[in-house]
Parts: C-alpha cells; structure tokens; sequence
C-alpha cells in the first residue's frame, strides 16, 4: 500500500450566537477541520485535525506521498526534518501532527483495530469532563451556575471553568459560586489560560484551594518553566499545563524544571500521536499522569492506551456545531466509551460537509 495525496480542508459552521472568551482569546465563528490521506488501495486515513492547507497539501504532502503508511516512524521523521530546518514549535508541528494522527486512524483501519489499542491498550472507557465557563457579554454568575448544572445534568461528573479574565477577586467569587451550585462531590478544575505572572498565579491559587480544586490549570505562559516551578512548589492544587508546549524536548524541559504535575500534551498540537507515546514515556517516567487537552475524539484514545491516562476533555454546547458533521463519542456515566472499530472510530457526515 502506497500514500497518494493528502487532502485538508476547513469547514465553516457559522458563527456562535454570542462571542465567547478565556482569559486571553475570543472567538465568535466555528470551523471543524478534516486531514485525509488517500492510499491506492481505496482507504483513507483522517483526522479531525489540522490548520495549514499550504503546509498540508504542501510540502509536507511532498514528502510522504509514495510511502508505505505503516513506516510510521520513517514518515514521522521525514515530516520533522525532511524539507526544512526542523521547528520546535508552532504551525509546522501542528500541520504534522494533523498528518500523524490521520497515519494513525489509517493504520488502524489497515490492521482492523482501534487506534488506542495500537498506542498500548489500556481500557476502552475513560472519564471525561466537560471544558466549558467561558466569559461571554453579559453573563451573570448565575448564568454560569445554571450552565455546569446542565453538564452534570447531561451525565458528567467534573467540570471545568475559565477564570483569569477579570479581576482576581471577582474570579474568586465565580469560582465559590460554581462549588456552590454543583456541590462537594463535582469534581471541578480552573484553567487560567496563561493569564498571570508567577506572583498572581500564586495570590489565586490560594485562593481558591478552599474551593477543593482539582487541578489550576496553564496558569503561566507555556515556556516560563522557572515561574511555574515557583507556583507548583507554593499550592497544594496540582499545576496541569503543557496544551501549548511541543514535542518530547520542550516536555522535557517542562517536566525537568518541576513545572507540572499533570501533563497536558495535546496530540493535534505536540507532534500527533506518534510524539505523544514519547512524551507519555518521559512523563510516566516521573511518576506524572496525562490528560490531553483538546477534542475528545482524539484525546480519548491517547488517554485509553496507558494505565497513567487520567481523563479526556470535551466540549457539550460550546462547539455542538461540530456535531453538523461529526458524531462525538458516547458519554455513559461520566465516561467516554471507547469505540471498537477500527482507526478512530469517527462518524463523519459527509454529506452534511459537501
């Protein structure tokens, strides 16, 4: 079986009734993006990934087209440094990692098994929770109350909020009124977003410990791995990060400086999944569990592959547009269910993305 062309396209799905915002980024339009990669013997390898079509369909399609799809490693490398001085960071890597993770679902479906059992094969369940309590105009606190009631009313059990937006004090209060509302036995998480300095992470983090916070979340920009060692060392909440970081190198040097407790490597963003089994080697290495940022379809097959996968981030309501295209995996007591067909397992619409 030989790679014939690879394909990316961006699809718009309108824009969101009322822009929503983190600490540092709005968005107010809604695309889902689809990587394929074509074979001559008719199957086709996808991944609900990607970002570049120049770099896609470009050079890095140059240089793989032709290639036995199973070489894994061989096409991984030629992606990294085949056509250019390799990047560590930034949109080469996330075109790549669209690529892998395609290469991925493409094996699957050539050897007849799901992509989490190829990674390792841990289970086929894992817990999920919901990335949601965003900042939108005129969103009260109650508002966003009623908004992680109808998580857990969906199924889930943990949850997630934005804070870093707005003053440390009025955050703090969000955060009481959400503990409020979905009681003691919710688990709940803040993500700041990279919003603070060392000195502010570390004023919120306590806080906002008596709130019984499961993880505080990117609370420093990615690469200031002194300052996250600094607020790591001041909690007792564990410090997740890494979404923004890339490749086993960068990882290394997060984890090496004491910066994280629970390791965010994203396999769309940190070079697929190829990279992420690597990263995942260093991290268990130091005793530290994963838990993927991201879409969950991707996510939860990293995480079902290794006893140290923790749990998958999803996103109910927030980009139900995507659901326009592209079926999400079941939620069954809190726990995404692992599908059993082969590759990814995904639902694709095509009809409804022609």
């Amino acid at each position: 079986m030989k790679i014939t062309d690879v394909k990316f396209t961006k699809i718009d799905l309108g824009s969101r009734p009322v822009a929503w915002h983190d600490a540092t980024f709005s968005e107010s339009s809604l695309s889902f993006p689809l990587t394929q990669i074509f074979t001559d013997e008719g199957l086709i390898g996808i991944s609900p990934s990607g970002n570049s079509k120049e770099l896609i369909e470009g050079p890095l399609k140059e240089m793989i087209v032709g290639e036995d799809p199973m070489y894994m490693e061989r096409i991984w490398n030629k992606l990294y440094s085949g056509w250019c001085h390799p990047a560590s960071s930034g949109w080469e890597i996330r075109a790549l990692s669209a690529i892998d993770i395609a290469l991925w679902d493409l094996n699957g479906k050539i050897l007849n098994q799901p992509v989490y059992k190829l990674l390792g094969g841990d289970r086929d369940r894992v817990p999920a929770y919901v990335g949601g309590g965003y900042y939108a105009d005129g969103k009260s606190n109650e508002d966003l109350q009623k908004e992680m009631l109808e998580y857990i009313d969906m199924g889930y059990k943990a949850v997630k909020m934005k804070v870093g937006r707005i003053s440390i004090k009025d955050d703090i209060k969000r955060v009481k009124d959400v503990r409020d509302a979905i009681g003691p036995d919710i688990t709940l998480m803040v993500d700041a977003n990279h919003a603070y300095t060392s000195a502010e992470a570390i004023l919120f983090g306590r806080m906002v410990e008596e709130f019984d916070i499961f993880w505080y979340e990117e609370p420093l920009p990615a690469t200031d791995y002194e300052g996250g060692r600094e607020v790591r060392a001041a909690l007792d909440i564990p410090i997740a990060t890494g979404e923004n970081e890339y490749l086993r190198w960068g990882f290394k040097d997060l984890i090496n400086n004491r910066a994280v407790d629970i390791v965010q490597a994203d396999p769309a963003i940190c070079g697929g999944y190829s990279e992420w089994k690597k990263i995942a080697a260093i991290s268990t290495a130091n005793n530290l569990k994963l838990a993927p940022h991201g879409g969950g379809n991707i996510g939860a097959h990293a995480v079902a592959s290794l006893p140290q996968g923790l749990n998958v981030e999803t996103y109910p309501g927030l980009r139900a547009a995507g659901a326009k295209v592209m079926k999400f995996f079941e939620i069954d007591e809190g726990d995404i269910l692992l599908p059993n067909s082969p590759g990814l397992g995904l639902e694709i619409d095509w009809d409804a993305i022609k």
